[in-house]
């Protein structure tokens, strides 16, 4: 495939620019050169965001950024290694849904500078006997 070129593809063996026309890019075809591809957008970076992430057990916000194709679960270890929490013991909460932890922050439509509920689950104490 061609480099990316302001929206546009080059064919990089004839380098003819994608706004080349049907009938022409037929007569190539006819010489034995491949047509170019049309019109193929070059992919975005994804936008940065920085948020909050605030601890329903404390009410302390820990601060947060990074881009936005990052997904729940990478959210949740970043606690996991900053706060020490443990695996499964929380979920994540954003516009009154609890966020799943393969989607992004994007797939969320989480904005820049926001705070998103970390709560954590209460932990069932198993009921003893005595003996």
């Amino acid at each position: 495939m061609g480099n990316c070129w302001h929206g546009r593809e080059e064919n990089p063996e004839n380098r003819t620019n994608v706004a080349t026309t049907a009938g022409s890019a037929i007569s190539q075809e006819m010489k034995g050169l491949s047509p170019p591809v049309l019109e193929t957008k070059c992919p975005s970076p994804p936008a940065q965001l920085s948020i909050k992430l605030r601890l329903n057990t404390t009410e302390e916000d820990v601060k947060w950024s990074g881009p936005s194709n990052t997904t729940i679960a990478d959210l949740k270890a970043f606690l996991q290694a900053d706060r020490g929490l443990a695996s499964g013991s929380f979920r994540l909460f954003f516009g009154g849904r609890v966020l799943g932890d393969n989607q992004t922050l994007e797939e969320c439509k989480v904005p820049n500078e926001v705070v998103i509920l970390v709560v954590s689950r209460a932990v069932a104490e198993t009921p003893t006997r005595p003996c």
